[in-house]
């Protein structure tokens, strides 16, 4: 993710600097009848760049892998964009040694320093599979899943709240719902309150032995409590209430027991 932030910031700085610039070169460089047989690549990179943009806005949904449709129109983009500055500069007398030069030599360092501070990031960032890698290669149990065990054997059943299907592999129990991942339960749509309806009867007609609220600030996706939290949803709270009971916490995601 860090990865495209800085992917789309560049292009966003391309878009907002470099191609006005490049416009407004090129229309004082036509004057003096200098014309590029390239510059309409310019046009078009904006063109399939816009074209993306709408395809991953149109359908209204908040999936970050949408923006994989970027990439390519992006790096499409900048590399467009190098070119026809090159050739501006160019004309604008720069010999053309010197400016191959910087420009291989900027993208050299941009790469190395960007791979060098993403790689750094990780490794000082608190990671815990990073952290406990001599651990997960000797059939390592995170605590979440050494404390579920603590209440269910491996087979009975559990509903998990949020994105973190790992803890049915991790402990053997079986999943009380048809979703194993509250996605569409917790993201707003125009089907949520079907989804919503349909995992409170899932949790009563499963009879599951566990529920386990994974919103928490460490899981992934869902992380935000207050507005992400099973007790945020009023028809998935009132099942909860009335037939679990809360037993135990750990690294912020809540174990509740059948009554």
């Amino acid at each position: 993710m860090q990865d495209t932030q800085r992917l789309f910031l560049l292009t966003a700085i391309v878009l907002i600097l470099g191609v006005p610039f490049l416009i407004i070169k090129r229309v004082s460089l036509s004057q003096n009848k200098e014309k590029s047989k390239t510059f309409c690549f310019v046009y078009y990179s904006l063109f399939i760049l816009v074209a993306s943009s709408y395809s991953v806005i149109r359908p209204g949904n908040g999936f970050t892998h949408y923006l994989l449709f970027l990439i390519i129109p992006s790096g499409f983009l900048i590399g467009v964009f190098m070119g026809e500055l090159a050739q501006v500069l160019q004309v604008s007398k720069l010999t053309r040694s010197n400016l191959k030069f910087s420009l291989l030599t900027g993208v050299i360092l941009i790469t190395v320093a960007s791979s060098f501070l993403e790689f750094a990031t990780t490794i000082t960032s608190d990671n815990v599979y990073l952290n406990n890698r001599r651990r997960f290669a000797k059939n390592y149990l995170s605590p979440i899943a050494e404390t579920i065990l603590n209440y269910a054997s491996p087979g009975e059943s559990m509903a998990v709240w949020g994105w973190a299907s790992e803890l049915y592999v991790d402990t053997g129990l079986v999943t009380a719902t048809i979703d194993s991942v509250s996605l569409w339960q917790i993201l707003p749509g125009s089907l949520q309150e079907y989804f919503l309806k349909r995992y409170a009867d899932d949790l009563i007609n499963s009879n599951a032995k566990l529920f386990v609220d994974a919103v928490a600030p460490r899981m992934f996706f869902f992380t935000d409590r207050e507005t992400q939290g099973h007790e945020f949803f009023p028809e998935i709270a009132r099942v909860i209430n009335e037939n679990y009971r809360l037993v135990d916490e750990v690294q912020g995601v809540r174990i509740y027991l059948k009554k």
